[in-house]
């Protein structure tokens, strides 16, 4: 550790000697002077001192001033002053505290006063220096080591790490974004917890904790085994995942990890470029990925979707796409379906199969639903006007609608935009309802009560599908796009489906079919009476003014 440096400040230069002399007996040699406080702020501007004793009444810049201006510019705030003063000036001295100093020496100078007063403001200056290293290194609200602490940690000679893995909460924004900072925090607190506990149970190879990120954790550990290390990322990970506790309700959570090893030689930014890219290789059907470098530059997209869909959502960059639905028997265009799109400025169009899942796996897909929903609003409010309105559906996420707020954000939108009601369709696949059929229902029903439509969508490919028809409250049935593809390969498929269209009829429900793309798809809806036809035998998606015009044009 080196000297503690230190400035004196006085403008007789027999003062500045004395005490020098004194501090260098004491063990302090490195000492600097200034004959005033104009010359010493300039000092202390440029260099790093651990302690100052300034005189109180000097020429050019008294000590007051200086001890104002140090307050004034940040200087003073982790640097102890001990003022310099007459024995019989008690009325300064206060006023010098006030301003700021932490003691005083009175003069002529007690080498036994000055031992004592020198050694105690040294020890609270490293004791104010060690918490701000503290704060610099560690995340406050878990108590783990943070970014900065991990890389400190693998830059250090002493390091031996020679892996580390990294775990990603995707319900963590919504739980920011729901319920607030303060439970966002206990929640990954309690989740840092859990990873604690297993950790010291389980893996001893494990060396250290670190909160990477808001929704991130990581841990660096000894072991190269990549085999190993991918098979504890996978047990820490199902540990991590599942139903959580969150305030007063709870959620499904879906935790992913990546994996890297072989960290000798390497250096701590391409540890962590090394993490990110791994992370970004994962999905909901390969939870862990092993980092490799020839995946990087597609995990290297993903980063780069992932960072600029954020943006895209804030700024109401994406755009909605209406696919028509078209009437079975009259061919006319009678509702529609509301799609997302996304035009990136750099990448072009990005599909929402490759956009969605980073909503959904980064708790974005809440404020990206959310601005679907309000842009479907305003075209049914454009169509409204026009005297040309059909009912949109509106496709709702698993999150969005497990809100406990769902039902009055939806109508409180509704009634804000001054759209009729009875034209806005949520459609929800099954798999949004598996969690809790019960609540799925009681939802649904407040829904239908204040004039929304209901639809299922993809339905028959879940594994509850006809059980479910008699419990939710529904207005349409859509089925899924895979039984038309299936049409023209097994008869056993168009008995299936005629069977599908007349039990939904059964339980007063419109059908929908969705895929149909050619004529001989079409003669089947006719003949299984089906309702309506989404198909590219009718229509593609639209753009919204398209689409408009398609509605308010005048029929020849």
């Amino acid at each position: 550790m080196s000297e503690p440096r230190m400035l004196i400040v006085d403008d007789h230069d027999d003062n500045r000697y004395t005490l020098i002399r004194r501090l260098r007996r004491l063990g302090y040699p490195d000492c600097d002077e200034a004959e005033n406080g104009q010359v010493a702020l300039e000092m202390i501007r440029e260099n790093t001192y651990d302690l100052v004793f300034l005189d109180l009444m000097m020429p050019v810049m008294d000590g007051f001033s200086t001890l104002r201006a140090m307050r004034e510019e940040g200087l003073s705030d982790h640097l102890p002053i001990i003022m310099i003063s007459a024995a019989d000036d008690l009325e300064n001295v206060a006023k010098g505290i006030e301003l700021g100093a932490e003691d005083y020496l009175s003069k002529p100078f007690n080498p036994t006063l000055l031992s004592a007063r020198t050694a105690s403001a040294l020890e609270k200056r490293s004791k104010a220096i060690a918490n701000l290293n503290a704060a610099k290194y560690c995340d406050p609200a878990s108590g783990l080591k943070n970014k900065q602490g991990l890389i400190e940690d693998l830059d250090s000679e002493a390091s031996n790490v020679s892996a580390a893995i990294i775990f990603k909460m995707s319900k963590y924004s919504m739980v920011m974004s729901s319920y607030g900072n303060d439970i966002a925090n206990r929640y990954f607190s309690s989740q840092a917890k859990t990873l604690r506990s297993m950790v010291d149970l389980e893996y001893p190879e494990v060396k250290e904790i670190y909160r990477f990120n808001d929704d991130l954790l990581s841990i660096t550990l000894e072991s190269n085994d990549s085999n190993s290390l991918v098979q504890i990322a996978h047990s820490l990970c199902r540990k991590l995942s599942g139903r959580k506790q969150v305030d007063n309700g709870a959620l499904n959570e879906e935790v992913v990890a990546g994996v890297v090893a072989d960290l000798d030689e390497v250096t701590s930014t391409d540890i962590l470029q090394r993490l990110t890219s791994s992370l970004a290789q994962t999905c909901s059907n390969a939870p862990v990925a092993l980092y490799d470098s020839e995946h990087t530059s597609q995990a290297l997209r993903r980063i780069r979707v992932e960072a600029d869909l954020k943006d895209a959502i804030d700024q109401q960059l994406l755009e909605v796409f209406f696919q028509p639905q078209v009437n079975v028997s009259t061919k006319e265009v009678v509702a529609a379906e509301a799609l997302v799109r996304w035009k990136h400025t750099e990448l072009g169009m990005i599909s929402p199969g490759e956009f969605i899942p980073i909503a959904e796996e980064n708790g974005m897909i809440v404020a990206l639903g959310e601005v679907v929903f309000i842009k479907t609003l305003k075209t049914l409010k454009t169509l409204d006007k026009l005297g040309c309105s059909v009912p949109i559906s509106i496709n709702i996420g698993s999150d969005h609608f497990l809100m406990h707020n769902f039902v009055s954000w939806c109508s409180e939108a509704v009634e804000r935009e001054q759209v009729p009601v009875q034209f806005v369709k949520l459609e929800l696949t099954e798999s949004t309802l598996l969690n809790s059929v019960e609540e799925g229902v009681k939802v649904l029903s407040q829904l239908r009560s204040k004039g929304f439509k209901i639809a299922l969508d993809d339905f028959g490919t879940g594994y509850s599908s006809l059980s479910y028809l008699l419990e939710l409250p529904l207005d349409q049935l859509k089925i899924d796009k895979q039984f038309v593809d299936m049409l023209d390969k097994d008869k056993r498929s168009e008995n299936l489906l005629s069977h599908l269209v007349g039990l939904a009829h059964e339980l007063d429900l419109q059908v929908v079919v969705e895929g149909v793309e050619n004529e001989a798809q079409v003669s089947f809806m006719e003949h299984a009476d089906a309702d309506l036809i989404q198909g590219f035998y009718y229509y593609k998606p639209l753009p919204q003014q398209e689409f408009v015009y398609l509605l308010s044009k005048p029929v020849n």
